[in-house]
């Protein structure tokens, strides 16, 4: 599948630029950067460029031409950018059909021809409609769709046409359907990725089945290893432990066996690395399910270079001694572009992160050495406590695709034990010189710390 993300932040200035431009179509122009994944391409969209009523030969109500002065223009643009270039137009009125006109199709593939040759980088025409986006990518000599157009930001904005609620089953989403009504339609034709299928990882696999996501890969390169997996891992089995499966492998077979129609990849493979990491691009959403903070940060540069909504989420205990519970905290974060970062809210560590990518021979003499700080024991954990926070990931899925996501936080703490829980100041925004709000859009351009295979 090929998809086409943009930020939020973009698309809503664009809603503002059309709607002042109605009765007439307009046009806008984007910057594009192209990544491949195992089912496709992922395009990113930024830096777009709003070009006046002056830079068009002709506009109305249902014609729009660039001048040559304008195509030469947003031409440099993409080459100095060493970028492909996207154009954007409106069909403002509410007769049209959804998609390009005929009008479109013999103007576009002139324009192709035009500037295949002279931009270094994917050149990509999307259309906006009374129903919704289309788009397609122009790729030798004829036309590619893009069946997902999708913004990422304060929220998660689906810009394709909402699939037909009636195509449903009604049988199996009923329940479901009184609750979310046409948004149950949106979740259905999600593609989603975990990223680690632990403690944490594993139930929310199975609950994200069971809400009935159209995909859901899932990423681990562990092994079901040691006893303490059975009390954690859902779908492990003690008689699986002499034969050491990948989790992923373990927890895919246990989805699989309910019966329900979501297409499940296990991908028994380091998101760090580069081999596995394209497989996370190929999603709508990821989810953080780690305890590694490399991996979490990789996924976290991903956020603001692919323009990949994450939800991540970390779960603590903490004992009050001898025999006593202080908390049990479970913490979601969404991350996006127009939101802070890992590291702005200091939840991820540039120390821990670079002792976490040394060999292990390494790292233990440095740390007995005291050069590196944090043990390599396992952390405390629960089984009650990561069953808590997978279902506050998946609920934040559905909070930040309704309408009223522009309205949410970007995180929020819970403590099972219901006490007061002390909260430290939240960054609003990254800071300045941030390096994930440098690689915004960027793609591969930008710097993601990926391992080699």
């Amino acid at each position: 599948m090929n998809r086409l993300a943009f930020t939020l932040a973009d698309v809503a200035a664009l809603d503002r630029f059309f709607a002042a431009a109605r009765p007439n179509e307009a046009g806008a122009f984007f910057l594009v950067t192209e990544a491949s994944t195992p089912n496709g391409l992922r395009l990113v969209a930024r830096d777009p460029y709003f070009p006046p009523d002056t830079a068009w030969t002709e506009t109305d109500r249902h014609r729009l031409v660039p001048s040559g002065q304008l195509i030469s223009q947003v031409v440099s643009r993409a080459v100095a950018a060493n970028a492909g270039l996207l154009i954007v137009h409106s069909h403002p009125d509410s007769r049209h059909p959804t998609g390009f006109s005929w009008v479109d199709d013999q103007a576009l593939d002139a324009l192709s021809r035009t500037l295949v040759d002279l931009i270094d980088g994917p050149f990509v025409a999307a259309v906006v409609g009374p129903k919704g986006w289309v788009a397609r990518r122009y790729q030798g000599d004829a036309w590619e769709s893009i069946e997902r157009i999708a913004a990422a930001g304060r929220g998660i904005r689906i810009l394709d046409p909402l699939p037909d609620p009636q195509a449903m089953d009604a049988d199996l989403d009923d329940r479901q359907i009184l609750a979310l009504g046409d948004l149950n339609a949106r979740l259905r034709s999600l593609d989603v990725a975990v990223v680690g299928v632990g403690g944490l990882g594993s139930p929310l696999a199975e609950t994200l089945v069971r809400l009935g996501v159209r995909g859901l890969t899932i990423i681990d390169p562990d092994r079901l290893d040691t006893q303490s997996n059975l009390r954690r891992v859902f779908g492990a089995k003690s008689s699986q432990l002499a034969g050491h499966p990948y989790k992923v492998d373990v927890v895919a077979e246990h989805c699989d066996g309910i019966g329900l129609p979501t297409k499940i990849i296990a991908i028994p493979g380091d998101v760090r690395r580069e081999d596995a990491f394209p497989h996370a691009l190929d999603a709508d959403v990821v989810f953080t399910a780690t305890d590694s903070q490399s991996s979490r940060a990789v996924i976290n540069a991903a956020s603001y270079a692919f323009h990949l909504p994450v939800i991540d989420c970390g779960c603590r205990i903490s004992r009050r001694e001898p025999s006593g519970l202080a908390g049990l905290l479970s913490e979601v974060r969404f991350i996006a572009p127009g939101l802070p970062c890992l590291f702005c809210r200091r939840t991820l560590s540039p120390d821990a992160i670079r002792a976490e990518i040394l060999p292990a021979d390494e790292r233990r003499a440095l740390h007995k050495e005291g050069y590196v700080v944090g043990s390599d024991a396992p952390e405390p954990s629960a089984g009650a406590l990561t069953v808590l926070g997978a279902g506050m990931m998946a609920s934040s899925l559905l909070a930040y695709l309704s309408s009223e996501s522009e309205t949410l936080h970007g995180g929020y703490l819970l403590d099972a034990l219901m006490e007061d829980i002390p909260r430290a100041a939240s960054a609003e925004r990254c800071t300045d010189g941030c390096l994930s709000m440098r690689g915004v859009g960027r793609g591969f351009q930008a710097p993601l710390g990926l391992l080699p295979r």
